[in-house]
């Protein structure tokens, strides 16, 4: 039986479709039928391009990304006024890679709905910049040149066909996929070329995912019926999943429509069985006479195919009873479903409702306001012990600097000619508090290298030893990584507004009970009825009790609401301590907030497992640089000048 589905897609290291449908647990392959290979492309050109201020960028795919970031070396991202990509997927890489809001249109993922923004309609004189591979569609930049910009086309990737892998596959799809997944004109081509006879016919059986408009044109001109295609809004990952899972679901609906054919085989009485065995069986002359426990052994016998038989009888009686009651039972769904589709007549007045959800809004906003006021204090008193201790700092610093220059002074009045020694120390001690109080590594390197210059212009045969250890700290400090905390702030910030859409476990969902009560009538005639209800009052009230003291609690919805703004605070709170590289604080907010996740939310659904997962991934990232507090330059400085200061006091 097939069911799973073949991913046609460049390789990726984690492809968000595949990882949703393996949480499904539906069977996936995935092949890449084009590679990604970079362009060479000459730093010259890199500079110019990186170097120019465009009034747009646009970054046409994630591929063009990537390999963009790689050939740019050290060099900053072109900067522009505004920067476009065709879809969500590339928006979200391209703002990583750039650290810049990114623009993209809302409804169709294609350059025809980027083409249709307002900003680009009006765009005479400017000069625009597009990233993108080689042979792609020149839409894009003949329409842009059309309105008169200036456009200049960077193609760093070409796209390779890798077809040599695919005959050794396809007996593996041609018992195993249902669907097959495809995002591009070209991909689609390869594929249908290098299927074999076979696998052409297996083909236009299968169930076809793909992006309407162009893709879905060129699909049915290769011959797959129209009805075997199920297309996307557009080519983002989000909507081909929900395209896949719709398809899936009416493809089972489908199969449990249609009568199996095993089930009828497995029906068959073992009467008809001996039946069929009998009548196959060649005639045998039997023997002239039996005996007794011969004549009983074939009466035992006899009995129990008759037993087998109405056993087999019963079995498959029940079984089409079955068959019946779910049939019936799939009717009346199917009619329940079917009225309930149709649009109600009634006209009921929502003013109450309306008020009801007004105020409950505002009663939302003003605790969310609260908790916003309670965090930003939070943030604020530890803005101002960061302050205060980064002040302290300075201070420390200016009396150290402060007493170093006396005794520089003191010290050049009786040796003018070790001046340059204490100069390269005040630069190397100011570098070692770059590093300790700023995290400034750019800043330490420089200051370390004019002291340096400073040795060398000065005395550079007798401080060869102290040169040589600053060079060799300087190519320790340029080898240690750099944290990026803008990226990190930027990833956390893309988490808050997806909290709204976290489910709650469904043990704290909000119930609401209606709570019955017998009137009881305040004529004494009536003293027996009363009663009776009092009595039967009392008794529900104790079943009520009974029952509601082993239930959980129930979370009603202003508490979930506040624990939704509680992990969005938390959210902010974690960006803002990246930001200021606060690791303990960055560290202990996400452990609460996992804390969080796993007491409420359903930990089972789909979204807040990869929700919880970027919140680890999160996690793990340091925010603190792993810089040296100390440096062996300025260790053997400090000893030189204890010297020089020894050799004036002895003096």
């Amino acid at each position: 039986m097939r069911t799973g589905t073949l991913l046609i897609r460049p390789d990726q290291t984690a492809d968000p479709i595949e990882l949703a449908l393996r949480d499904r647990g539906v069977p996936v392959y995935k092949f890449a039928i084009i590679e990604i290979q970079p362009l060479p492309v000459s730093a010259e050109q890199i500079d110019e391009w990186c170097n120019t201020h465009w009034d747009g960028v646009v970054a046409i795919s994630p591929n063009a990304v990537r390999c963009f970031d790689k050939q740019r070396n050290n060099a900053p991202w072109p900067s522009a006024k505004h920067y476009y990509t065709v879809g969500a997927g590339t928006a979200e890489t391209l703002a990583a890679a750039a650290a810049q809001p990114v623009h993209y249109p809302a409804g169709e993922f294609t350059s025809e709905g980027l083409l249709e923004l307002p900003e680009l309609q009006q765009c005479a004189e400017q000069q625009w910049l597009i990233i993108t591979g080689e042979n792609g569609r020149s839409l894009l930049a003949d329409t842009l040149s059309k309105r008169g910009a200036q456009v200049t086309t960077a193609e760093i990737y070409k796209r390779v066909p890798r077809v040599n892998t695919l005959p050794d596959e396809e007996p593996k799809w041609l018992q195993s996929v249902e669907t097959i997944v495809v995002s591009s004109v070209e991909q689609a081509r390869l594929f249908w070329e290098h299927l074999s006879d076979d696998g052409q016919a297996w083909a236009k059986n299968c169930t076809w995912v793909v992006p309407k408009g162009r893709i879905a044109d060129f699909v049915v001109s290769l011959g797959i019926d129209a009805t075997q295609i199920e297309t996307t809004e557009n080519a983002a990952p989000p909507s081909i999943i929900r395209t896949l899972t719709r398809a899936r679901k009416s493809t089972a609906m489908t199969k449990k429509d249609t009568p199996d054919q095993s089930t009828a085989k497995a029906t068959e009485t073992p009467s008809s069985a001996t039946k069929k065995n009998e009548a196959a069986a060649p005639d045998k002359p039997g023997p002239a006479k039996l005996g007794v426990f011969s004549r009983f052994l074939i009466f035992v016998i006899t009995c129990s195919v008759l037993v087998l038989a109405a056993g087999g009888y019963f079995v498959w009686h029940e079984q089409q009873k079955w068959v019946s009651e779910t049939q019936a039972k799939l009717s009346d769904v199917n009619a329940r479903l079917a009225q309930a589709e149709r649009p109600s007549t009634e006209v009921r007045d929502w003013s109450e409702d309306i008020n009801e959800l007004q105020d409950t809004i505002a009663r939302q906003f003003e605790a969310e306001r609260r908790a916003r006021e309670r965090g930003l204090q939070r943030i604020d008193t530890l803005r101002l012990d960061s302050e205060s201790s980064l002040q302290q700092a300075i201070d420390d610093n200016a009396r150290t600097t402060q007493r170093l220059s006396d005794e520089l002074r003191a010290s050049n009045a009786r040796h003018g000619s070790a001046r340059h020694v204490f100069e390269a120390y005040d630069l190397v001690t100011a570098a070692v508090h770059r590093l300790r109080f700023e995290f400034d590594k750019v800043g330490a390197i420089r200051l370390l290298e004019a002291a340096r210059e400073v040795l060398e212009t000065q005395s550079p045969e007798r401080d060869q030893t102290i040169i040589r250890q600053i060079g060799h700290d300087i190519e320790l400090l340029e080898e240690l990584p750099s944290i990026d905390s803008q990226a990190i702030a930027l990833h956390v910030q893309r988490l808050q507004p997806r909290v709204r859409s976290l489910p709650f476990s469904s043990e704290f969902a909000a119930k609401l009970q209606d709570d019955a009560q017998a009137d009881i009538s305040s004529d004494i005639s009536q003293w027996r009825q009363n009663l009776a209800n009092a009595w039967s009052s009392f008794s529900q009230d104790m079943i009520k009790v009974q029952r509601h003291d082993e239930l959980p609690l129930r979370l009603d919805h202003d508490q979930r609401t506040l624990i939704l703004g509680q992990m969005e605070l938390a959210l902010q709170i974690a960006q803002q301590a990246a930001l200021r590289h606060h690791g303990d604080l960055y560290r202990n907010t996400l452990r609460d907030l996992t804390t969080v996740i796993d007491t409420y939310l359903n930990t089972e659904h789909t979204d807040v497992r990869q929700f919880k997962a970027e919140v680890a991934v999160l996690l793990d990232l340091p925010v603190e640089p792993d810089y040296p507090t100390r440096l062996l330059s300025h260790a053997m400085l400090r000893d030189r000048v204890s010297d020089l200061h020894s050799n004036s006091q002895g003096e």
